[in-house]
């Protein structure tokens, strides 16, 4: 019976060093963590406070903006066509002669219309892909440079 009970001893003790032994593998696994997890923290802070820095002097410059307190409108695109007296129609009443202008007389019949180009807005990302459609539409329409 004695022998039994050393046996049971002699196991305990090796189980007590086992646990020992992962009790110091888990003490040193957390201290590890803890640093890790300290440098992680130290370098998050440094970046928000850089962060803060940017965004303050950000609001101070959008601070100084200011919207334009005039509500009038855009000026036009192309300049508008100006009134012609000789668009008038030559079945009118009084109309001395009831003959048709001459063909090709652009003066009496208006240029055909032109398909609609859209225009996009300007979002301040891919200025070649803005600055490309652009071109494509002044030309189309011939808009003179000035």
């Amino acid at each position: 019976m004695a022998e039994g009970a050393v046996t049971r001893a002699k196991d305990h003790a090796e189980q007590i060093s086992k646990l020992h032994d992962k009790y110091q593998e888990h003490t040193t696994t957390i201290a590890d963590l803890q640093k890790y997890t300290a440098d992680k923290l130290s370098t998050l802070t440094t970046a928000i406070s850089s962060h803060s820095t940017i965004l303050q002097y950000v609001v101070a410059k959008l601070s100084t903006l200011t919207l334009p307190t005039t509500t009038a409108p855009p000026p036009p695109l192309l300049p508008l066509p100006q009134p012609s007296s000789k668009l008038s129609s030559p079945f009118a009443t009084g109309s001395s002669s009831n003959t048709f202008p001459p063909p090709g007389d652009p003066s009496v019949f208006p240029p055909p219309r032109l398909p609609k180009l859209e225009i996009p807005l300007f979002s301040g990302d891919n200025v070649q892909g803005w600055v490309f459609p652009m071109e494509r539409f002044f030309t189309y329409h011939r808009t003179p440079p000035d």
